[in-house]
């Protein structure tokens, strides 16, 4: 069974990797709550010899959650479809 620390993670190579699109590095890191989080990444080796990034997360401060907040939903405000359902198109 896994263990995990609180804000913490791990990425190693993907050996599981057949396309050019997929990731090069898979893992996991488990946050204690939803926001914004800076990263910070060790290069380690893994018990097999495997090339490995460990990762702690920070949770930023208050006022850059906020500033991140309005980003995303201005992000996910502009890319959103617009659904026309009226018969006159604005077109």
């Amino acid at each position: 069974m896994a263990s995990y620390r609180p804000d913490s993670g791990i990425l190693g190579i993907n050996d599981r990797k057949e396309k050019e699109n997929h990731p090069d590095y898979t893992g996991k890191i488990y946050v204690e709550k939803p926001g914004l989080y800076y990263l910070k990444g060790w290069k380690r080796q893994g018990k097999s010899g495997q090339p490995l990034l460990t990762l702690a997360a920070d949770y930023a401060q208050e006022d850059k959650q906020e500033e991140a907040r309005r980003s995303a939903q201005a992000h996910a405000t502009s890319s959103a479809p617009t659904n026309v359902t009226s018969d006159e198109a604005p077109f």
